[in-house]
């Protein structure tokens, strides 16, 4: 590949699992011989502290205002079977996105990105992975702006169809004002639950709405949990789970969609 795609992880409601879906993708990507760059854009870091980085001074909002150089930022994480490099958050990056308040700040990222490739692009990363926090605030801007194609979480909840009519449309303004280049990866359906009676509606609207729907889904599972509080990926904790096999199947799934282009 030559460019890196960049793609956002985009949902404006909490808890939806992001981060695990971030941080799993990067590893999964990793493990097939990717170089991948994640972007925690979320206050919350928890993408930061899932892989294991402490919570330190500098972070990806001060790259982003130019009160920091990239080399001061970004980390790389050595895991068991994979490497990739990390953009930290942290609890003050709420300071820079109070600084980030106007659309022309809307680039800032996607500069950066670009700005960072054009020094050595044959060093530059594969994938650039951005967890977004749970809003459409200017950190999220700044992801959409940046990237190429968004992923949004979907878990079968009273209210989640409504609201991912609410993230389509708002994803389209930033299509159609800012960045035209962005694209819908896929609805992913991550602890669902098709059996239940949201779940069934939620499924019943998705294969109506006519938008791209991933084929995997992501399982409940207890691995996944245990995995990220160990701050490992669940490829590093436990190859053979449910889990493990649902990201496989997924980037299987994601990477003929992305790298079609």
């Amino acid at each position: 590949m030559s460019k890196p795609i960049v793609i956002a992880i985009f949902n404006n409601k909490g808890g939806t699992g992001k981060t695990t879906i971030t941080f799993n993708l990067a590893a999964g990507l990793a493990n097939r011989g990717y170089s991948v760059l994640m972007a925690d854009l979320d206050p919350q870091a928890n993408l930061t502290l899932a892989v294991g980085i402490p919570a330190q001074h500098r972070h990806v909002g001060q790259l982003l205002t130019g009160d920091a150089t990239w080399e001061e930022v970004v980390e790389v994480s050595q895991k068991k079977d994979s490497q990739f490099s990390v953009l930290p958050s942290s609890l003050d990056l709420i300071r820079s996105e109070a600084i980030l308040s106007t659309d022309a700040e809307f680039f800032a990222l996607r500069n950066l990105l670009e700005e960072e490739y054009e020094k050595d692009p044959n060093k530059f990363y594969d994938f650039v992975l951005i967890d977004c926090p749970p809003s459409l605030g200017i950190m999220t801007r700044n992801a959409l702006c940046a990237a190429h194609y968004y992923i949004v979480p979907l878990q079968g909840e009273n209210f989640a169809f409504h609201g991912l009519a609410q993230i389509i449309k708002q994803a389209g303004r930033i299509k159609k004002d800012f960045n035209q280049s962005l694209e819908l990866a896929g609805i992913l359906k991550n602890r669902f639950g098709e059996r239940t009676k949201y779940g069934a509606e939620i499924q019943k609207a998705l294969e109506e709405s006519k938008l791209p729907v991933f084929n995997t889904s992501i399982r409940q599972s207890i691995s996944l949990m245990e995995s990220a509080a160990d701050h490992k990926s669940i490829f590093e904790y436990d190859s053979t789970s449910n889990g493990a096999k649902d990201f496989e199947q997924l980037i299987d799934e994601l990477l003929p969609r992305v790298t079609a282009k």
